[in-house]
């Protein structure tokens, strides 16, 4: 599979050159597979050296992260604000993916295009992240949203948002759901910021 991403992105980025008056529309499928190929090999760096890739935190760009995530489904995503956190950039992909791919499967389940909107804010030692779909109709109902094997989609598994929780405590974060004013589901995402650079002393 991860092979196939990267023919599918190597074969699409010339076409820029080759086919322009055909480009606005080959574009997201070119951005969403370049997006898919660094995600592909990042897991198969993961699976040849899992001991190398396990815990690897660094200082990632939140909203970058999500944008990223929402290229790969060929979704627009409205961001506001920023908050650079200390993550394992896959463990963070994954959780930001499967709360996207629930949010396309549910607009498209309403018949209607999903839109994106994320609001991020610093809370203390922690920054806050609230995904949600402007367009969505109300929620399901909330307790049995992160149970395994559970799933409001009759195509679904069931495991995408128990997965996400899971690796959003293994990375000292949490996730959780609730509703805003209008009904609609809000995922809310807590992740450690990641503190700031120390200078060095070069006396």
């Amino acid at each position: 599979l991860a092979q196939f991403v990267q023919l599918l992105a190597d074969h699409l980025q010339p076409l820029q050159q080759q086919a322009p008056q055909a480009w606005p529309l080959i574009e997201p499928l070119a951005t969403a597979a370049m997006q898919a190929r660094q995600r592909a090999e990042r897991i198969v760096r993961a699976l040849r050296q899992p001991d190398a890739a396990a815990g690897a935190a660094q200082a990632v760009s939140l909203a970058r992260a999500a944008h990223s995530a929402a290229a790969v489904h060929g979704l627009a995503l409205r961001c506001d604000g920023d908050a650079t956190v200390r993550a394992d950039p896959e463990a963070l992909d994954t959780i930001l993916d499967n709360l996207l791919k629930n949010l396309v499967d549910a607009a498209r389940r309403e018949g209607r295009h999903a839109h994106a909107a994320l609001t991020i804010t610093p809370h203390g030692d922690m920054a806050q992240a609230r995904l949600y779909d402007p367009g969505a109709g109300p929620a399901p109902a909330l307790h049995r949203l992160f149970e395994p094997l559970y799933s409001t989609d009759p195509a679904g598994l069931g495991l995408g948002l128990w997965t996400a929780r899971e690796w959003a405590l293994s990375q000292s974060a949490t996730l959780h759901a609730e509703t805003d004013a209008e009904g609609r589901l809000v995922m809310v995402l807590h992740w450690p910021l990641s503190p700031p650079a120390t200078a060095v002393d070069k006396k």
